[in-house]
C-alpha cells in the first residue's frame, strides 16, 4: 500500500467521522411552542394547567405599542416583586405579597396595570407573607414581621391590625362570615377571631 493512498484514505475517514461527529452534536431547533402543561402529569389526574408567568410590568401588558416605547421609552423589565410568597386571586386581579418588598402588589389583568401597597404608616408591612381575600374584597395580610394579622379594604386601605404586634406569628389566615381562622407558628395552634370585635 502507497503512503499516498494511506493518506487519501485516511483523510476521507477522518473527513466522514468529523461529520458524524459535527452532525450528532448538532440538535434539531426546538420548538417554542409548548403544548399544555399540568400538575401533577399523567397518568396522575391533572388538577392544576400552567398559563403563563409574570415577571415584570411588560408581561401584563396585552399589546406593545412601538410607537410609544420610542417616544416615551421603554418599561423597566425590572421584577415587578423581590420573593414572592402568598397569591390571591379576585375580581379580576392577582395580588401577590412580596416578603422582602414589605407590601403586596396588585396585577390588574384588565388593564394590564400594576400597584405597590405598602400600607401606608399605620399599616406597613414588614414581612407579608400570606393573603387571603373574603367575598367582599377585604384583604388578610398575615406579618410574620410585625406578627400580626392586617386588614385592608376593597380599595386597599388599611382598616385594621388584629393582635397586638409580635402577639403571634401568623403564617395563613382563612376567613368564614364573622371569624378569622390564624395559624400561629410561634404558639402551634389555631386563633379563632370575631372579625368585627378582634
Amino acid at each position: 500500500m502507497s503512503l499516498y493512498k494511506f493518506k487519501t484514505d485516511f483523510s476521507r475517514v477522518f473527513f466522514c467521522a468529523l461529520i458524524i461527529l459535527l452532525s450528532g452534536c448538532a440538535s434539531a431547533p426546538k420548538d417554542k411552542k409548548q403544548g399544555a402543561v399540568f400538575y401533577p402529569p399523567l397518568p396522575n389526574p391533572p388538577r392544576i394547567q400552567f398559563l403563563t408567568t409574570f415577571t415584570s410590568i411588560n408581561d401584563l401588558k396585552k399589546t406593545k405599542n412601538n410607537f410609544a416605547d420610542f417616544i416615551l421609552g421603554e418599561e423597566s423589565k425590572e421584577s415587578l416583586v423581590v420573593k414572592p410568597y402568598g397569591i390571591a386571586m379576585h375580581d379580576g386581579k392577582i395580588y401577590v405579597v412580596d416578603t422582602r418588598g414589605g407590601g403586596y402588589v396588585v396585577l390588574n389583568l384588565k388593564t394590564g396595570s400594576y400597584d405597590l401597597i405598602d400600607g401606608g404608616a399605620a399599616g406597613r408591612m414588614s414581612k407579608p407573607i400570606n393573603i387571603t381575600i373574603a367575598a367582599d374584597g377585604s384583604k388578610f395580610i398575615t406579618d410574620t414581621g410585625r406578627m400580626q394579622v392586617l386588614v385592608f379594604d376593597q380599595q386597599d386601605k388599611f382598616v385594621r391590625a388584629f393582635g397586638k404586634k409580635g402577639q403571634f406569628k401568623a403564617s395563613d389566615v382563612a376567613v368564614t362570615r364573622n371569624r378569622l381562622y390564624v395559624s400561629d407558628l410561634k404558639a402551634h395552634m389555631i386563633h379563632v377571631i370575631d372579625r368585627r370585635s378582634g
